[in-house]
């Protein structure tokens, strides 16, 4: 089994304690964190050991999940230089140079770092991913969450936008030609809404909307082909295709929306993260590169900062 440590926490490591101590591939050894009061809370619910100083932790663990708080070049650095294997949080805030030395240095180690997109894993994604065409002309991605007043620390882009990015760079074969983006803000501090264009060379173009002020929770997204258009609900985690009506005899578990046909695409039953925590794990025992990578993510990463900086520049934040 691989013994794995928990460096820092978020709003998702309750999940992540109760998902790795279910499965078989990992053992879970202990966490560190810089918050006393949460990390108490963790150890009288979950009965983990607490690590006082991270290089403990890093020291006895084979492989880290570092939070965004623990994920700086300098943590990273050090914990590959101890040939540790690492499943990262984003955003991750490295220049060209910092990027490729990490690269360098998990080469030089053998071991693996793996990016955290869990929605690359959403099996509405994964199940409509075949019936999008590579000439696909325009997408529209809605990523909205409900306001709690804890909501203040959210960023729109890089906590929200960031997961479609990563979604429709993984699917666009093309280089980006053109960024556009404005920020809406109700407190003139950071933004609250923020609607970001990217252009293609190939002619597509993706539109997006992340906002942290909504009345509920959406998370949507549609890619529009030159013949139909398939539209993914990735939370409630249906897909489905759209078409012209034709005199053809409609496909089996279809509807027809007056002049549209529509398909229902089928979508499995299974967890988004424990797939991902699964596809981690599988790169480490075949050590095999894993398909989010440093690599193939930095993209990602250069089109958030592009973004962020046009956001400065329209938006009414201070």
């Amino acid at each position: 089994m691989i013994k794995a440590g928990i460096l820092g926490s978020h709003d998702k490591t309750d999940e992540y304690l109760s998902l790795l101590n279910t499965m078989n591939t990992f053992k879970l050894i202990g966490i560190h964190d810089l918050d006393d009061k949460r990390v108490i809370d963790v150890k009288k619910r979950h009965g983990l050991k607490i690590y006082t100083h991270p290089d403990e932790l890093v020291q006895e663990a084979d492989a880290l999940f570092a939070a965004p708080g623990f994920n700086s070049y300098e943590n990273l650095r050090n914990a590959l230089r101890k040939s540790k294997h690492l499943f990262i949080d984003p955003p991750l805030n490295y220049n060209n140079q910092e990027t490729l030395d990490l690269i360098n240095l998990s080469d030089e180690a053998d071991v693996v770092v793996h990016i955290g997109f869990p929605h690359r894993y959403n099996p509405a994604f994964i199940a409509a991913r075949p019936f999008i065409s590579p000439r696909v002309r325009m997408i529209h991605a809605h990523s909205m969450k409900r306001y709690f007043e804890d909501s203040k620390s959210i960023h729109p882009v890089n906590d929200i936008m960031i997961h479609d990015i990563d979604n429709i760079l993984s699917v666009v074969n093309s280089e980006i030609r053109k960024i556009s983006a404005y920020g809406m803000s109700t407190s003139n501090s950071s933004p609250d809404v923020v609607n970001a264009i990217i252009e293609f060379h190939n002619g597509c173009i993706a539109n997006l909307t992340a906002s942290k002020i909504s009345a509920k929770d959406i998370k949507q997204i549609t890619f529009y082909n030159p013949g139909n258009y398939v539209s993914i609900d990735l939370l409630k985690h249906k897909a489905y295709r759209y078409s012209k009506n034709s005199d053809a005899e409609m496909p089996l578990f279809s509807k027809n929306f007056s002049d549209l046909v529509r398909e229902c695409i089928p979508v499995k039953n299974a967890n988004e993260l424990e797939d991902e925590f699964n596809a981690f794990s599988n790169s480490i025992l075949q050590m095999k590169s894993p398909e989010i990578s440093l690599e193939n993510t930095s993209q990602t990463m250069q089109v958030i900062q592009e973004i962020n900086s046009k956001i400065k520049l329209t938006s009414n934040c201070s």
